[in-house]
């Protein structure tokens, strides 16, 4: 198992979150949910999107109110690598985004971590992995 993050602190202090979760696999959003729940984090609200292009909308609609986004590496329409592109070049990095992948590539998870990523988690994780790396850039739950 592969868990990297970068330590963001602007989202630390509130006690509810909003969570992005943008995969194109509903089981994959679903798992998600359940671990962080899992995690005792109070969340207000789960925006999901299944493919980057919906992802890239929900992320620019919800830079202001988003504490943090799991985003897929491979979905269809727009993946995560050209979504965190996209994202940067036009600005809107404010979100601070964990990448989801099966790739334990350490050239990938650099290239995304270059384009503003904070956190990459490879799939399969555990309740306590996602725990973990919440914890460490949005704050205990």
């Amino acid at each position: 198992k592969t868990v990297n993050f970068i330590n963001f602190e602007a989202t630390r202090g509130r006690m509810s979150k909003t969570i992005g979760l943008i995969d194109d696999s509903r089981v994959m959003r679903s798992i998600l949910r359940k671990s962080i729940l899992m995690c005792n984090y109070q969340v207000d609200d789960f925006i999901e999107a299944e493919n980057g292009e919906e992802g890239f909308v929900l992320l620019s609609a919800n830079q202001n109110n988003m504490d943090i986004a799991f985003v897929d590496l491979h979905m269809p329409k727009m993946g995560g690598l050209d979504m965190l592109s996209k994202l940067k070049a036009e600005g809107l990095s404010s979100v601070p985004i964990v990448i989801v992948s099966t790739s334990a590539d350490e050239e990938m998870q650099r290239r995304c971590l270059e384009l503003g990523a904070v956190g990459f988690i490879r799939k399969p994780f555990t309740p306590q992995d996602v725990g973990n790396l919440m914890a460490k850039i949005v704050g205990e739950a």
